[in-house]
């Protein structure tokens, strides 16, 4: 733009750059922390002085556009499960992994960092490890129990207590974890949804508020700071909208005259 002072700086400058870096592909949440950290900067300089009009005073946040989050469907989640040969170990462990990721909607990286002593057998919990090392517990139920005995009893006594381990007995990766549930998506020919650790995050999440579960426990088990993230599954799932449509179709009542 040739701009070389920050008093030379307008909104239309300011404008332009937004404008410009969304039309480049950047995310409105990548535009947003870009514009809060000039507005820092620009409201740093007005309050010493250095500049008399702050061009940002009337620039707004960025409204981000609400998107559709990705879920399996049954069929789809039945797929997956069958996918693996669970006659093998590596296919056993990763049907395993793939039941904890939608019982408890864990993230990778905390699966990841499963160890033996994390599960508490007696209450069905597992102790798991978030964002900023931050501990919490999430529940399990008899379905996962069993299989979860099962495959450590498969896995056996090692020189370390990480839960998932490859062939060789070393800890498994995320990326491994992520690359094996990709490949079953393929061998489980699912498509229009992306086949991911995190998908089945958002699955566990649909499927607890659509049978009923509260925001508060459900915000506990993800381990999620705020509700916000919350609100937004029980906005789209709270009513199973397919379900409702069909008792209440404007053009099905039709029919009723």
């Amino acid at each position: 733009m040739g701009i070389e002072r920050p008093i030379d700086v307008t909104h239309d400058h300011i404008h332009s750059f937004m404008l410009a870096t969304r039309e480049s592909g950047a995310k409105d949440a990548t535009v947003d922390k870009y514009i809060r950290g000039w507005k820092a900067y620009f409201n740093f300089m007005a309050t010493e002085g250095y500049i008399v009009d702050n061009p940002f005073d009337n620039v707004v946040k960025v409204k981000s556009e609400k998107r559709i989050i990705e879920t399996f469907s049954k069929p789809q989640l039945k797929a997956l499960f069958g996918a693996p040969d669970k006659s093998k170990f590596t296919g056993y462990r990763d049907y395993v992994l793939m039941l904890v990721l939608f019982e408890t909607g864990i993230r990778i990286s905390e699966a990841e960092g499963i160890t033996i002593s994390n599960l508490n057998w007696r209450e069905r919990r597992i102790k798991v490890y978030g964002k900023g090392r931050k501990e919490r517990y999430v529940p399990f139920q008899k379905t996962l129990d069993g299989h979860l005995r099962q495959y450590v009893e498969i896995r056996g006594l090692l020189d370390h207590d990480f839960l998932f381990v490859n062939i060789d007995n070393t800890p498994m990766k995320v990326r491994t974890m992520q690359e094996n549930i990709q490949e079953y998506g393929v061998r489980a020919g699912i498509n229009g949804v992306r086949v991911s650790p995190h998908t089945f995050r958002h699955t566990m999440a649909k499927t607890y508020v659509m049978n009923g579960g509260d925001p508060l426990s459900l915000q506990l088990i993800l381990g999620h700071t705020s509700l916000d993230m919350v609100r937004n599954y029980v906005t789209l799932f709270s009513n199973d909208i397919a379900e409702k449509h069909a008792r209440h179709s404007p053009l099905e009542s039709l029919g009723d005259e």
